[in-house]
C-alpha cells in the first residue's frame, strides 16, 4: 500500500468507527425509545458490550479486507457494495460471538436489525462525506501540498491533466511555469500561468509552494541549474 493509500485508509477506519458509534446511538433511540416499538427488556450494560464487540470485529474486517481495498477507486454504487460487504461481516462475527459466549438471548433481535441497517445508511453518507466534500475541501486549503510544474508549454499541459485527474487529495497545483513561451498571466484548466523562463526563481520564491515539478522534454545542465537555484530558494524539487 501506497503513502496516498495507507492516509486514506487511515481517514475511512476513522470515519466508519464514528458512523457505527453513531449508528449505534440511532438504533438504540429507534429500539427503545420510539413509542411504538418500546422494549422492556432493555439492558444497557449488555448493549455497551454489543457495541464493543462490533468495533473490535471492524479492526478483524479492516485487517483482513478493508486495507486490500481503495476508497478512491470506488463509485456511489460500488461504495454502496463495500458497506453491505463490510457490515455482513461485521455482523456475522458478532452473531458467532454471541452464539459461543450464550448471550444472544440478551439482544433485542429487532435491534440487531436496526443496527444494521443504521450502520450502512449512515457509513455510506459518512465515505460519500469525506470523498466528495472534505478530500476537495483539504486539497484547496493551505494544508495541501502546493506544487508548481515548469516545462514546456506540451510537457505542462500533459502533466497537468494527469495530475487533475489523479485522486491524489493530499496536493494542489497552484501554479504553472511555461519555459517556451511567455503566456505569464493566462490560464491552463483554471491553473494561473504564474511565470516564464526568465523570471521563474523570482515568482516562485515569492508563491506560496512546497515542491516544483520540473517536466523537461530533456535533462541537461540547465535542468541541473534550475534544480540547484529552486533547491537554494528552500522547494523540493522533481525531476520528470
Amino acid at each position: 500500500m501506497n503513502n496516498l493509500g495507507r492516509y486514506t485508509l487511515y481517514i475511512q477506519n476513522i470515519t466508519d468507527v464514528i458512523c457505527l458509534t453513531l449508528a449505534f446511538f440511532v438504533s438504540r433511540f429507534i429500539r427503545f425509545t420510539l413509542p411504538f416499538i418500546q422494549y422492556t427488556g432493555f439492558h444497557p450494560d449488555a448493549y455497551w458490550r454489543f457495541y464493543l464487540s462490533v468495533i473490535v470485529a471492524y479492526m478483524i474486517v479492516d485487517i483482513f479486507v478493508l486495507c486490500r481495498e481503495n476508497l478512491l477507486d470506488r463509485n456511489a454504487s460500488k461504495e454502496l457494495f463495500a458497506i453491505v460487504k463490510m457490515v455482513v461481516y461485521i455482523f456475522s462475527m458478532v452473531l458467532v460471538f454471541t452464539y459461543i459466549t450464550k448471550t444472544s438471548a440478551v439482544y433485542s433481535r429487532i435491534f440487531f436489525m436496526i443496527y444494521a441497517i443504521v450502520s450502512v445508511v449512515i457509513t455510506f453518507i459518512g465515505r460519500m462525506i469525506i470523498k466528495n466534500k472534505i478530500f476537495p475541501m483539504y486539497q484547496r486549503s493551505k494544508q495541501s501540498r502546493k506544487i508548481v510544474l515548469v516545462g514546456p508549454l506540451d510537457n505542462v499541459k500533459r502533466s497537468l491533466s494527469i495530475l487533475k485527474d489523479s485522486d491524489d487529495w493530499r496536493f494542489d497545483v497552484s501554479g504553472l511555469v511555461i519555459t517556451d513561451e511567455d503566456l505569464k498571466g493566462e490560464y491552463i484548466e483554471n491553473v494561473q500561468i504564474i511565470s516564464n523562463l526568465n523570471d521563474m526563481h523570482q515568482d516562485i520564491t515569492l508563491e506560496e509552494v512546497d515542491s516544483v515539478y520540473i517536466v523537461p522534454k530533456y535533462i541537461d545542465d540547465r535542468i541541473v541549474e534550475w534544480t540547484k537555484r529552486f533547491c537554494e530558494s528552500g522547494k523540493n524539487v522533481y525531476v520528470n
